[in-house]
C-alpha cells in the first residue's frame, strides 16, 4: 500500500493515504452533508405548511421504517452485489428525490403526501447505502489503517451534521427568488463564458494577433459600461422579473452569434452587447437580492453568492476549454450560448416569483 501509509509518523491521517479511501470519505461527506440540508428543509416546510408536530414525528419514522423493514434484504444485498454499485445507484436515487422536493418545493403545493412519499424513498435508499458503505471501508484499506479509516469516516459525518443544518437553513431561508437569482447567474454564466478562448478566435479564427485580443477582451466592459451609466440614468422600475430574464436569453444569444462570427469587426460589437446584457442581469439580480435578503443573514448571502459567481466564471472557462477540445471553439461558444438561452428559459418557468418581481424599487417591494 505504500511507506506512508504503514508510516507510525502519520498514523493520525494513516487511511488518507490511500487514494481510494480518500474518495470514499469525500463522498461520504458531500453525501452526508446533502442529507442534513435536506433533513431541515423538509423539516421547515412540513411544519410551516402544518403547524403539527406530530408530522415532524412522522418524518422521522418515514425515514426509519425502510431500514427496519428491509434490514435482512439490505445486508443481503451489500454481501451479493458490487457495494460500490450499491451507492452509486442509491445516491441517484437520492438525488431524483431531492430534484422532486425542490419541485414540491418550487411549485408551490401545499400537499403531505407527496413530500412523505419522497421521504420513504431516501429512507429507503440510506437503508442500502448504509450497510454496503460500512461493509466497503474494510475493502479500500489494509487492517493496519481500519481503526483509522472507522474514525475518519466517522468524522465526515460529524463534519456534516455540523455544516449541514446551517446551509440548510440558510438556503431554505433565502425564498426561490432569490435562490433562483444566484443559480441563474451560476448556471448562465457557467454555460455561457467564453473568455477563456479569446485567444483561439484572436489567432486562428479572426486571425487579427495580440492588438485584436486586447480588443476582444475589453468589449465586454466596453459594453457593460455604457449599460451601466444608462441605468443609472434610467435605473429599471418596472417588470423587472422579465426584463432580467430577456437580458440572460440576449446574452445567451449574442455568445451564440459571436462564436458564429468570423469577423472581428462583427465579433467586437457583439461582445459589447453581450457585456451590457450582463450589466442589466447583474444590476436586477444583485438588487433583488439585497432586497429580499434579511439584514441578519444578508452577509452569509453575499458569501454564498461570491462563491456562486466565482464558481460560474472559473468552472464555464473550464467547461469552455474542455468542450473546446473535443468539437472546437467555435461550437464551444455556440453551444454554450444555446444552454444560456435554455437556462433562462427554464428558470423563468421553475422560478416564478423571479419572473413576476414587478419592481426593484424598495418601497415598491415593500409595498
Amino acid at each position: 500500500m505504500g511507506t506512508s501509509v504503514a508510516d507510525p509518523d502519520n498514523r493520525p491521517i494513516l487511511a488518507f493515504g490511500i487514494p481510494s479511501f480518500r474518495f470514499f470519505w469525500i463522498t461520504t461527506l458531500c453525501a452526508s452533508f446533502a442529507a442534513q440540508i435536506m433533513s431541515v428543509a423538509i423539516g421547515w416546510q412540513i411544519y410551516d405548511d402544518t403547524r403539527n408536530p406530530l408530522f415532524l414525528g412522522l418524518v422521522g419514522l418515514a425515514h426509519f421504517l425502510p431500514a427496519l423493514s428491509l434490514v435482512l434484504v439490505t445486508g443481503l444485498v451489500a454481501d451479493r452485489f458490487p457495494r460500490r454499485r450499491i451507492i452509486f445507484i442509491c445516491m441517484m436515487v437520492e438525488l431524483a428525490a431531492a430534484i422532486g422536493l425542490l419541485t414540491i418545493a418550487i411549485s408551490g403545493d401545499r400537499h403531505i403526501w407527496p413530500i412523505f412519499a419522497l421521504i420513504v424513498t431516501l429512507g429507503t435508499a440510506r437503508a442500502f447505502i448504509g450497510p454496503a458503505g460500512a461493509s466497503l471501508a474494510p475493502n479500500l484499506v489494509p487492517p493496519e489503517a481500519l481503526s483509522n479509516a472507522v474514525s475518519m469516516n466517522a468524522t465526515a459525518w460529524q463534519l456534516a451534521s455540523i455544516l449541514g443544518p446551517v446551509a440548510g437553513g440558510l438556503l431554505y431561508g433565502l425564498g426561490n427568488v432569490v435562490l433562483g437569482a444566484i443559480s441563474l447567474d451560476l448556471f448562465a454564466v457557467l454555460m455561457g463564458g467564453a473568455v477563456a478562448l479569446m485567444p483561439v478566435f484572436a489567432r486562428d479564427i479572426l486571425d487579427v494577433g495580440p492588438w485584436g485580443l486586447g480588443l476582444l477582451r475589453a468589449a465586454p466592459g466596453i459594453g457593460a459600461i455604457a449599460m451601466a451609466l444608462w441605468l443609472a440614468r434610467f435605473p429599471i422600475r418596472d417588470n423587472a422579473g422579465i426584463i432580467l430574464f430577456v437580458f440572460v436569453a440576449a446574452f445567451g444569444f449574442f455568445t451564440l452569434c459571436f462564436g458564429l462570427s468570423t469577423s472581428v469587426w462583427l465579433s467586437i460589437p457583439l461582445l459589447a452587447l453581450l457585456g451590457a446584457c450582463d450589466m442589466v442581469s447583474v444590476s436586477i439580480r444583485e438588487t433583488i437580492m439585497q432586497l429580499w435578503t434579511p439584514d441578519t443573514v444578508r452577509g452569509r448571502v453575499n458569501a454564498v453568492n461570491s462563491v456562486f459567481i466565482g464558481a460560474s466564471n472559473e468552472l464555464g472557462e473550464f467547461r469552455a476549454g474542455v468542450m473546446a477540445t473535443f468539437i472546437g471553439a467555435q461550437a464551444a461558444v455556440v453551444f454554450g450560448g444555446a444552454a444560456t438561452m435554455a437556462v433562462a428559459g427554464i428558470w423563468s418557468q421553475t422560478f416564478s416569483g423571479l419572473r413576476s418581481q414587478k419592481a426593484i424599487d424598495r418601497k415598491m417591494v415593500e409595498g
